[in-house]
């Protein structure tokens, strides 16, 4: 009896020696995975524990490793959100608002700075906010229309190791000139009358010079933009100020099943887009004869001018509104040409030609989903210029195209 006694406690106490190693935790190294379920406790647990994987492709003889983690494991977000924070690029006439939002490390900010330094200067970003972990936002107000700025929001207590993403993030903005106008208003009958517009001219102003991207021919130059995330491709506006040549230059955005391919040029006598969607058929929009310019005359009425006596490196700002089932929508200098634009002009002042009344942007597939990508060049001889690309993930109203 003596004995079985020294055996059971013996047998007990390897038990509890086991049971505390157990409850040690302990650096796993190598590769492992575990399926579990339980349909009593309504429990599954999948997990795995390993390296990386590397595949390997050939390209032009050439191998191409890419390395990647497996069954889509996410990435523990950094400070901060990359696809939440912005900078506004003219969108307000009197700010620019900057917004971020923190993913981790969130118990650790004691609070955050916002630096501001002219972009392609050589001199450090100088402080010009401070704000508590608890405010997203922050609106510039003290800075020059019409002047890109690059933004820095840092936070502090996260790490006293400068990490982008962890420490800081980074971009770039700016608002649209403005000016205040006051004065007093005379008329020559002394008494008001409707419908009166007020023009104002500035003078001794400095006009500022800014940059272009130059797109030379031959493929010398072009605007690659990849990895494009949050652009819906059935409702999406396309914005930029151009320069366009004689010859023809390439905008393309590039979609999961929806690609639109933009040909642009203007010579002597018409502006021309033409659009091979996806399917590769040809579709044409030209405007003849003249233009509007944007600008309006006393009596309200929009100026246009004539397609010859513009200059060969004259600037047009372009909107295209992409809409899943309807037709596309141009702009040129914030004016919809259509039917109803030209009726309103002088006869024969303004004339388009198109065939693609017809085609309905989707028509015919299933799912659309997303523009991943956008590019911007010119293969052949000539060059054009492009300025303030902007894509719009939503239908823009005219109004918001007009501004």
């Amino acid at each position: 009896m003596k004995k079985i006694l020294q055996v059971l406690c013996l047998c007990l106490a390897a038990y509890g020696i086991n049971a505390q190693e157990q409850s040690q935790p302990k650096v796993f190294i190598g590769n492992a995975a575990a399926d579990y379920k339980s349909a009593d406790d309504n429990l599954k647990i999948q997990l795995q524990v390993g390296g990386s994987v590397i595949s390997t492709s050939f390209n032009d003889g050439k191998i191409k490793p890419t390395v990647g983690f497996p069954f889509g494991i996410l990435y523990i977000s950094p400070t901060f959100i990359i696809d939440g924070f912005e900078v506004s690029k003219g969108y307000y006439s009197d700010k620019v608002k900057i917004t971020w939002e923190f993913g981790a490390n969130q118990d650790l900010i004691k609070k955050v700075n916002i630096y501001r330094r002219e972009l392609g200067s050589s001199g450090f970003s100088q402080l010009i906010g401070s704000v508590s972990k608890d405010v997203f936002e922050y609106n510039d107000t003290q800075i020059e229309g019409g002047v890109l700025y690059e933004y820095t929001v840092e936070v502090l207590g996260v790490s006293e190791i400068r990490e982008l993403y962890n420490t800081f993030i980074v971009g770039v903005g700016f608002r649209n000139p403005t000016a205040t106008v006051s004065g007093a208003i005379s008329y020559e009958g002394r008494s008001p009358v409707q419908d009166v517009l007020v023009f104002a001219e500035s003078l001794g102003a400095v006009n500022r010079t800014t940059r272009s991207v130059i797109c030379e021919g031959n493929n010398k130059g072009s605007i690659n933009i990849q990895d494009i995330t949050n652009v819906p491709a059935n409702a999406v506006t396309l914005q930029a100020w151009i320069a366009l040549g004689e010859d023809w230059t390439r905008l393309i955005l590039n979609g999961d099943n929806l690609n639109h391919r933009f040909f642009l040029k203007k010579n002597d006598e018409s502006i021309s887009i033409h659009l091979h969607p996806s399917d590769s058929s040809n579709l044409f929009f030209e405007v003849n004869n003249s233009f509007p310019t944007g600008e309006i005359d006393a009596a309200g009425n929009d100026i246009l001018k004539t397609i010859a006596s513009s200059e060969p490196n004259e600037f047009l700002h372009v909107s295209v509104v992409i809409e899943e089932g309807k037709e596309l929508r141009f702009f040129i200098n914030g004016r919809e040409l259509n039917d109803a634009y030209k009726a309103k002009q002088p006869e024969g002042a303004i004339w388009f030609g198109t065939n693609m009344s017809g085609y309905k942007v989707g028509e015919g597939i299933s799912e659309i989903g997303k523009f991943t990508s956008l590019n911007f060049y010119n293969p052949d001889a000539g060059s054009a210029q492009i300025d303030e690309l902007r894509v719009w993930n939503r239908v823009l109203s005219n109004e918001e195209i007009r501004r």
